[in-house]
């Protein structure tokens, strides 16, 4: 499963992996997956957000907007130098 042109609901593999990093799957929707991450759209909010699923050790990471990227989300190279990590 590559990058999505819509969100979609989480199936159940994916719900075990958003659970087993403290998150609750009824709250995300599955934007892209790949081998090593489950990225993730909050389902609803008003402000947008985001978090990243290691899918190996369940970590979850918030990618940092790019200074004047507006509410565009960076690309693989930029998150990866902006994301941060946080702990739950």
């Amino acid at each position: 499963m590559s990058g999505r042109r819509n969100p979609e609901k989480p199936d159940a593999g994916q719900k075990q992996i958003i659970r087993k990093a403290g998150q609750e799957p009824q709250k995300w929707l599955v934007v892209k997956e790949n081998l090593m991450y489950l990225y993730l759209v909050d389902r609803g909010s008003e402000q947008r957000e985001d978090i990243i699923v290691d899918k190996e050790t369940f970590e979850v990471m918030r990618p940092k907007r790019c200074p004047g990227a507006g509410d565009r989300t960076p690309g693989v190279k930029a998150k990866i130098l902006y994301m941060h990590t946080i702990s739950h």
